[in-house]
């Protein structure tokens, strides 16, 4: 996986950030871009790059079971369109990306908690708070982070494009929906069950 030095900056990366800022950032890139390696595309290829059908039937089953609930929940998702009409996301076209937004932002999530609450010279030096955000705590601000690398501005012709052509999800969508998914988001900002943000059904894979 080659990671350009052009992404190594705001609001991906920052020499002086906070790691739970960089870790929120190019971390949850970094993880999406390793979850690939185990999504439906991933799964075909061997540690060589050799087309080789490397799963057992019994795995690859599993997986479509639980892939199956991600094609559900993003084709629930919508975007408006020029003409006021809501436009579904489309759950298979896009399993594969968001396979690795989930993954990519459990993963960059369980790294930074990793490193956080083990290491005191860390928690100390790499994770000051911010300037007046005193009130939300670094783990609050990984997941703020997380949105904010995806925050965008589209008209509605653009969304109603990357809706019918683009694998990824709108930005959204690409946000929201993962952080559904997360308990650990639930957790963090304390979200009711069954809230639009911590529903009771997620979706989990790895």
């Amino acid at each position: 996986i080659v990671f350009p030095a052009g992404i190594l900056q705001n609001p991906f990366f920052g020499s002086n950030y906070p790691d739970y800022l960089n870790y929120g950032g190019i971390g949850a890139v970094v993880g999406h871009e390793l979850t690939h390696g185990f999504d439906n595309n991933g799964r075909q290829f061997d540690a060589d790059g050799k087309l080789v059908e490397w799963w057992t039937n019994e795995t690859s089953t599993q997986f479509d079971e639980k892939a199956e609930c991600f094609i559900k929940q993003y084709s629930n998702f919508t975007v408006i369109d020029e003409k006021g009409n809501a436009l579904h996301v489309k759950g298979k076209l896009t399993l594969g990306e968001n396979l690795a937004d989930n993954g990519g932002l459990r993963e960059a999530y369980l790294a930074w908690k990793q490193q956080y609450d083990s290491d005191k010279e860390s928690k100390k030096y790499n994770n000051v708070r911010l300037p007046g955000l005193d009130d939300l705590s670094p783990e609050q601000l990984f997941f703020i982070n997380y949105g904010r690398i995806w925050c965008n501005k589209a008209t509605p012709a653009q969304a109603k494009k990357g809706v019918l052509t683009d694998e990824h999800s709108p930005p959204k969508w690409r946000v929201n929906g993962a952080i559904q998914n997360s308990v650990d988001f639930a957790n963090v900002f304390k979200c009711p069950a069954g809230s639009p943000m911590n529903p009771v059904h997620k979706c989990e894979l790895w």
